[in-house]
């Protein structure tokens, strides 16, 4: 958290307000730039198993929810078996945001709902050496360039702040 206010250009033991947007952003581009993310390894950095993950990741990384939380691949078993057992490759999702939403609408509608999940399902793809299949989109006047995928961009659309951006 410090390491982030003073990326921020506040004084951690001062800052008492601190914008939380702004705070989310430098904690996305914080996560975004460590070689394993925190989450998904013990205090000596080594991979936590699946039963230890499952332990310390208790709620869906989608929505918040503690309701019929399960674990999720990101990249499928029947695409890439080898990676069932990889901590990374996973999600905590509702029962309901991985059948209702990811297998039925699939990962677009998913990311177009949470956007905040993009980072970690990009991470997946590019630890797996798969190419990311997604892009992200602005419609504008008809036209929909491709939109840079920035840590300000996610944090706004997570924060329901979308402005228009879509997953496609």
């Amino acid at each position: 958290m410090n390491e982030c206010l003073e990326r921020m250009g506040k004084n951690p033991e001062t800052s008492l307000v601190v914008d939380v947007q702004d705070l989310f952003i430098e904690f996305i581009e914080w996560r975004g730039r460590q070689k394993k993310d925190p989450i998904d390894v013990d205090e000596n950095g080594e991979w936590l198993s699946i039963d230890e993950w499952c332990e310390r990741n208790t709620v869906s990384m989608a929505s918040g929810s503690k309701e019929q939380v399960e674990v999720c691949h990101i990249i499928s078993r029947g695409h890439r078996p080898d990676l069932t057992k990889c901590v990374w490759n996973l999600l905590r999702m509702t029962h309901y945001e991985h059948i209702s939403i990811q297998h039925a609408k699939g990962w677009q509608e998913l990311l177009s709902i949470y956007p905040h999940l993009i980072p970690r399902v990009k991470a997946a793809y590019d630890r797996a050496g798969e190419p990311y299949p997604f892009t992200v989109r602005k419609e504008f006047d008809g036209v929909e360039p491709e939109k840079e995928e920035t840590v300000e961009n996610l944090a706004s659309s997570a924060l329901g702040d979308n402005k228009g951006y879509d997953i496609f």
